[in-house]
């Protein structure tokens, strides 16, 4: 029993499990709403396995289909980011390529399966949404190679959950939805953005068209980052004006010490990709203590702020709603 659970958790660390929390966040923003218009409990829960199995098939098959393009090049995945441990089991053998895409397989279809059962009960207008981003899903390994790569996640982990997981909660569509959506989205995109902008040498070697490759400067990048989270705040206090949000959202701006904790550790990163991270407790968690390389660890220090970023952003907004 102990070696099945070992070999469970072994999958989803390699599906990188610690970047899923950007799926339960939006989702619980919107399954909130859902509930305060008198949505169904079951069919958001079993939205959110869906879009869990989802997220982890992406992010396995984006590993997947990286390795093999660097494969077949005969260069020692160069084109890699092995600093951050991209397909590092791969390329260490600890799996194969043909275990990979099986496991993929396995994710996509659990993820079809929960589709096809919210389809049965709830109508055809969720296969469109779930049609639309399994499309996003499987291309976006190509994606950031046309320069797509922000809006893909922005439509799947943004829009299209917002107005998909609403749908099935309540059989109908709601501007509002879409309004809360765009602060949800840019608190995502800079979780991506985050990513993006230490990963910018490696993105320029594989002339990958991102926000930052295409600023072609790591600073502008940072600009932009904040330009972004400043937008997403706005956002939430227009719609609490506008009567959208109830005034106890804001709440929602309690996370703002994180973002200020993502803003200057960027910023020191900046000026030294090897400086590690003065952690606070107002941080959040940090699975950082098995991880020995130093470039590594300072890297997936920051991506674990802007993920606990999106946390406490959503996580206030959540009950904010919910107890309105």
């Amino acid at each position: 029993m102990n070696n099945i659970i070992s070999v469970i958790w072994k999958w989803l660390c390699i599906s990188r499990i610690y970047a899923l929390p950007m799926t339960v966040c939006a989702w619980l923003i919107v399954f909130s709403y859902g509930l305060k218009q008198g949505g169904s409990l079951t069919y958001g829960v079993i939205a959110l396995m869906g879009l869990c199995f989802a997220h982890l098939g992406a992010n396995l098959f984006d590993e997947f289909a990286d390795y093999m393009i660097e494969a077949k090049k005969n260069n020692n995945f160069a084109g890699l980011n092995l600093k951050k441990g991209k397909c590092r089991f791969l390329i260490n053998k600890e799996i194969t390529p043909k275990q990979t895409f099986m496991v993929v397989l396995f994710y996509f279809f659990a993820a079809a399966i929960t589709g096809l059962i919210l389809f049965y009960f709830t109508g055809y207008p969720v296969l469109i949404v779930a049609l639309l981003g399994g499309i996003i899903a499987i291309l976006y390994p190509r994606l950031p190679y046309l320069g797509l790569g922000e809006a893909g996640i922005g439509l799947n982990f943004g829009f299209l959950l917002f107005i998909g997981v609403y749908y099935v909660m309540t059989q109908s569509f709601s501007l509002n939805v879409i309004l809360i959506a765009i602060s949800s989205t840019l608190i995502t995109l800079v979780l991506l953005h985050t990513d993006y902008m230490m990963d910018l040498s490696a993105d320029n070697i594989n002339q990958k068209k991102t926000l930052c490759t295409m600023l072609k400067d790591r600073q502008k990048g940072f600009y932009l980052l904040i330009i972004m989270v400043f937008a997403a705040y706005v956002n939430i206090g227009l719609l609490i004006i506008f009567k959208i949000l109830p005034p106890l959202s804001l709440i929602t701006f309690l996370s703002l010490p994180t973002v200020f904790e993502l803003i200057k550790n960027l910023q020191t990163y900046l000026q030294d990709n090897n400086s590690l991270v003065k952690k606070t407790f107002y941080m959040g968690p940090m699975e950082d203590e098995q991880i020995l390389d130093v470039q590594r660890k300072a890297i997936m220090q920051r991506m674990f702020i802007a993920r606990n970023t999106a946390f406490f952003f959503s996580l206030f907004l959540s009950l904010s709603i919910l107890f309105s």
